[in-house]
């Protein structure tokens, strides 16, 4: 039997493939800037500890201490209480809060610090390293 004149093809046709890869590269070209991309929305603090935006800014300092202590003003809040106390000292801070933690702090306390602001319905909110004082 004989086989018709064709012959058989050694090479790979990638014209195919190019066409997908450009057609895939304009959709993303035209889909990226309509993407938006939400991040927190953060303050970031100066090196002498004040917010880097101006210096006469109303915010509430939240000390979190090497132990999981939480120092708000003069006393000690305890964790229970903590998303109650920034709620009501909410109204006489207007631009916001600053947490204020210790290197030696746990994860942990930092992140219920941040949970009990955003439950307090706080949406500015700053992070910083900072020294806490003995309470007295």
């Amino acid at each position: 039997m004989k086989t018709s004149g064709s012959k058989v093809m050694d090479e790979i046709n990638i014209t195919p493939l190019t066409d997908i890869f450009l057609v895939l590269l304009i959709i993303m070209m035209v889909v990226a800037p309509i993407l938006q991309y939400g991040g927190l929305p953060l303050t970031y603090i100066s090196s002498d500890g004040t917010a880097a935006e101006s210096s006469d800014a109303k915010v509430l300092t939240v000390i979190v201490d090497a132990q999981g202590r939480y120092l708000i003003g003069d006393g000690e809040v305890l964790p229970g209480s903590l998303e109650t106390r920034m709620r009501e000292s909410a109204a006489e801070f207007p631009d916001g809060i600053v947490i204020e933690v210790n290197a030696d702090a746990s994860l942990d306390a930092m992140t219920h610090a941040l949970d009990a602001a955003r439950s307090a319905g706080i949406e500015k909110v700053s992070l910083a390293e900072g020294e806490a004082p003995e309470p007295k």
